[in-house]
């Protein structure tokens, strides 16, 4: 089981065309570790808000992981902050119930 909006995005990265076929493998496998996914308000990277969020985050979860950097963990942000929402995944539904609770910070999972 995961969240929808994992679901979601494997299914875009799974159709797109051949000639992008090896870009979109390599950002599935980075996302199979953390398939209990969120859209989260964070605010900007810099900013207090963001700054916290990570903060909670590695005190409640450890680290941040980097699979294709071969550093394993349990959570981890989208390397893109869109007007100010991130995608933060989490390898179980419990840590995503937490982080959700503690954050009250998630708009539809798309």
């Amino acid at each position: 089981m995961t969240t929808p909006l994992y679901g979601r995005f494997m299914k875009f990265c799974a159709e797109q065309p051949a000639e992008d076929a090896q870009r979109w493998e390599l950002t599935m496998a980075i996302w199979q570790h953390t398939p209990f996914m969120t859209n989260c308000r964070t605010g900007s990277p810099g900013e207090n808000r963001w700054r916290e969020i990570m903060t909670w985050c590695r005190d409640h979860f450890g680290d941040e992981c980097f699979p294709i950097h071969g550093r394993p963990g349990d959570w981890q942000t989208g390397s893109a902050t869109v007007h100010g929402w991130t995608w933060i995944g989490f390898k179980t539904a419990e840590q995503l119930e937490e982080f959700e609770a503690a954050w009250e910070c998630t708009q539809e999972r798309v």
